[in-house]
């Protein structure tokens, strides 16, 4: 059975010509396409000559991709999210981004505490040379979750986010969990509400620094809102119809796609 799937912003099918590695090359004479990165913003250069750390983590088009991360950014330097940069470059970056996290968080062996090397003969790997154990990079799986009742749907708000601007109940899955409860857990927990007949409705790979964000959408059960202040500082019910532009998350996100699409 074919069955359709959306490919959302920053996974790999949005890239044609891409091959992911870490390379090791003379970086003097070679084409590059590189990424500056600061928090959610990012430049795209051709030049490192300012750069003094940075990874070749891939190949695009016959140009070897660069990531480096800047404590100082200016005027050249785009969000990521935003409409200024084509789904394939922002893609790249987004690989690059989480490359670059997994390196800098995985410098030492784990069994043994021996520095780390890449490993030439893998894609993407880093070896320790004394007890010969292998590291790839990892992805953490979370949920996120679209409830309706009736013509209304819960949405969320952190703290640092802006006044009039929402998301979804979203959370790590916990070790021992399936989909399924965590996503009746990451609900309860942060709005004191129960849910019923989950569905899985896509996934989308997110960079920051290494997610799988798997989204469901469910029907409520049972309850009434009651807010988890450490994790979130609003949840309520809103009307489908009135999910205005100015509400939704960034178009870049899952959430986005979850809400554009009960």
């Amino acid at each position: 059975m074919m069955i359709n799937y959306p490919i959302l912003p920053f996974c790999k099918g949005n890239i044609i010509d891409f091959n992911f590695k870490i390379y090791k090359i003379d970086e003097k004479n070679c084409e590059k396409l590189v990424f500056s990165f600061n928090n959610y913003k990012i430049k795209i250069t051709n030049s490192v000559s300012e750069e003094n750390d940075y990874i070749i983590f891939g190949k695009y088009k016959d140009k070897y991709c660069f990531i480096c991360e800047k404590n100082e950014i200016d005027a050249e330097f785009k969000h990521i999210m935003g409409n200024s940069i084509p789904e394939d470059i922002r893609t790249i970056a987004g690989i690059g981004i989480s490359t670059l996290q997994w390196n800098k968080e995985n410098k030492y062996c784990g069994k043994c505490g021996n520095l780390l090397e890449f490993l030439d003969n893998e894609d993407v790997a880093k070896y320790c040379q004394k007890c010969n154990h292998i590291f790839y990079p990892r992805l953490n799986p979370a949920i996120i979750i679209a409830v309706i009742k009736d013509r209304m749907i819960l949405v969320t708000r952190k703290a640092e986010w802006k006044q009039g601007r929402y998301g979804l109940v979203a959370g790590f899955i916990e070790y021992g969990e399936n989909i399924e409860e965590a996503a009746k857990r990451e609900v309860f927990e942060e709005t004191g509400i129960k849910i019923k007949n989950i569905k899985y409705v896509a996934s989308q790979f997110w960079p920051f620094p290494y997610q799988l964000m798997i989204g469901l959408k469910a029907e409520y059960d049972d309850g009434e809102i009651v807010l988890d202040k450490m994790e979130l500082a609003e949840a309520k019910w809103l009307k489908i119809d009135d999910l205005t532009p100015s509400i939704l998350p960034p178009p870049s996100s899952i959430a986005y796609f979850l809400m554009k699409n009960i």
